[in-house]
């Protein structure tokens, strides 16, 4: 992977971002009881 700027999440993620092929990743809730997956917006 390689980083290319910044990423803002809409609320607090905890840990390190780990792929989830695709392009798409995932991050843990500080807790470990969520787990969200991601993927960059789609540029207009």
């Amino acid at each position: 992977m390689t980083l290319r700027g910044e990423i803002l999440y809409p609320f607090p993620v905890s840990g390190p971002a780990r792929s989830a092929g695709d392009g798409t990743w995932y991050t843990v809730s500080k807790d470990s009881t969520s787990v969200h997956l991601w993927q960059l917006a789609e540029e207009n």
